[in-house]
């Protein structure tokens, strides 16, 4: 299940959303080599709809819990 679906009081700010859902991040993760963070459900799901074997054998692949 990707980003919450809470309604905020507040718009939340824009490093606390998901870039692949847009919503805020659901179990955030952050990939070692970029920085960039994730739903890990989102990041996951990305990773499996990668056509690029090539891209898949990447270190994108090892990406940490940050919460």
């Amino acid at each position: 299940m990707p980003g919450l679906d809470y309604k905020f009081l507040e718009r939340p700010r824009r490093r606390f959303l998901c870039p692949l859902c847009s919503k805020p991040m659901r179990e955030p993760v952050q990939v070692s080599t970029c920085g960039h963070r994730f739903c890990d459900t989102c990041l996951q799901e990305f990773l499996r709809l990668v056509s690029c074997e090539a891209a898949k054998e990447e270190e994108i692949a090892v990406y940490y819990m940050i919460f």
